[in-house]
């Protein structure tokens, strides 16, 4: 602590000596004018009267030496002894005063090791390691700022910041000689430099997330993970302005250079929450899966759109609806599970086609395919004419001829070349109203059936006519979303 601040705070522990010291002068004079003015009704012999004199002058001495020893605020010395018991008393009291104040000195002072004297001395001794373990602290959260920050993840960043702000409560709240305003700097600091980092992060992962193609993965991908780093450093922001609107009203004057970092965040803070809620959008759950939910997904989507003033991320969200539309609409449809054998269902899987290869060759056998484009009820004959082809079934061979489709199979066939009539055309948007509506137009007349066929390798029908429908009402009046990406 600086020389100025000990000697105010001595002067102020001074001022009850002083006065001390003033009232032990006016004693003495007092005492010397009793002596020096004899009785008016009678005189006093000539050798009393200068004994008298004599007494009262070494009584004042002995006061004002004491006097002189109290405003010096030193420990007396053996010069400083006296038999007079009123000076005896001053010099005493200053003495005690004398080592109180030498303790505050020393404590003031900030000596390393300091050997504390006076009547408080277990208190300043106190004090003394209360102050060390402060500084300790202090050094602590001084090496958290210093340190670089292992983040790279929403955790990581959050592990960061709860163990810098660990270290600033334990500042605050171990010793009554903590700096309040140092601490609440310290908190809006940690969070701003916690946030910094995990925005870093944050915008590395948004490239990435923005790549990656639809459908995503199921379960944790790149897109929710960035989702969920972006919500992370939303809150983190919040936080941090919170922060500083506290230390505001706690009157803590902020660094120029920190209050405009704090309210810079804002603009991050809008981007953050602009980001995830279109991040959310591509990594709804049930986005693939719901047949119904083409039509209220775009709705969401365009209204994101037109918020959005920004041309690239308006071109990244035509991509991503593009992509959405592909996805959605299956790319084929199989033949139903079951033919028709001489009139009657049979299951697909117990037919197997026997043929020769050539004339005379030794006969192969393959199982009827659900796969348009594989040996189907379809092409047999085509694929393998002649009187050496057979349809085997149950023990029995019968003609190709006896083997027919399913109105399911025959509804297969018209999605997948309609599907596959989809124009691709190079910079110009696949999918818009018209291609989805011509695509709508061909299914209808079968859209029962359209509705029960099934994918390659698909358990569950995927409801293709309830997808098409929805997502050409879905589309309408929103051709922004489906104007060409660059």
């Amino acid at each position: 602590m600086s020389g100025a601040k000990g000697a105010g705070l001595l002067l102020i522990l001074a001022a009850p000596l002083g006065a001390f010291v003033v009232w032990q002068a006016t004693v003495a004079v007092g005492a010397d004018r009793a002596v020096a003015e004899p009785p008016a009704e009678r005189g006093a012999p000539k050798e009393q009267l200068s004994a008298g004199r004599e007494k009262a002058a070494a009584h004042s001495a002995e006061v004002r030496k004491a006097a002189a020893l109290a405003v010096q605020y030193r420990a007396p010395t053996a010069d400083d002894a006296t038999r007079d018991p009123d000076a005896k008393g001053t010099i005493d009291a200053a003495a005690a005063r004398a080592a109180d104040l030498t303790d505050l000195d020393l404590f003031l002072s900030d000596l390393a090791n300091p050997v504390f004297a006076g009547k408080v001395k277990d208190r300043y001794k106190a004090w003394t390691a209360e102050k060390a373990a402060r500084d300790a602290d202090e050094k602590a959260v001084s090496a958290w700022f210093l340190k670089v920050l292992a983040v790279a993840s929403a955790g990581d960043a959050t592990k960061e910041l709860d163990a810098a702000l660990a270290l600033v409560d334990q500042y605050a709240g171990r010793s009554k000689f903590s700096d309040k305003a140092k601490a609440a700097t310290w908190r809006v600091r940690a969070r701003l430099r916690a946030a910094d980092a995990l925005a870093t992060v944050a915008n590395d992962q948004y490239r990435a997330a923005i790549k990656v193609k639809l459908p995503l993965e199921p379960g944790t991908n790149a897109v929710k993970t960035a989702g969920d780093t972006h919500r992370t450093l939303s809150d983190q922001i919040d936080a941090l302005r919170e922060s500083a609107r506290q230390a505001a009203d706690d009157k803590v004057a902020l660094d120029a250079t920190v209050r405009a970092a704090v309210e810079a965040k804002g603009a991050v803070a809008d981007e953050c929450a602009a980001r995830a809620a279109l991040l959310k959008l591509f990594a709804k759950d049930d986005l693939f899966t719901n047949a119904a939910g083409a039509g209220p997904w775009l709705k969401d989507v365009a209204a994101h759109y037109d918020r959005t003033k920004n041309d690239e991320v308006r071109a990244l969200i035509r991509k991503k609806v593009q992509e959405f539309c592909e996805a959605f609409i299956p790319v084929a449809a199989r033949l139903d599970d079951t033919v028709v054998l001489k009139g009657k269902p049979v299951p697909r899987k117990d037919v197997v086609i026997k043929y020769e290869p050539t004339a005379g060759a030794k006969v192969e056998r393959k199982p009827l395919s659900g796969d348009p484009d594989g040996l189907t009820e379809f092409n047999v004959e085509a694929k393998h004419p002649g009187p050496a082809t057979f349809v085997y079934h149950n023990g029995s061979d019968e003609y190709p001829r006896d083997l027919k489709p399913t109105d399911v199979s025959r509804a297969a066939l018209v999605f997948n070349a309609a599907r596959k009539a989809v124009p691709d055309i190079p910079g110009a948007p696949r999918w818009t109203a018209k291609t989805v509506g011509d695509l709508k137009k061909k299914c209808e007349p079968q859209k029962e059936l359209v509705d029960q066929l099934q994918t390659p390798g698909g358990t569950a029908a995927p409801n293709i006519w309830t997808r098409l429908s929805g997502l050409a009402a879905g589309m309408d009046g929103k051709g922004d979303l489906f104007e060409p990406v660059p």
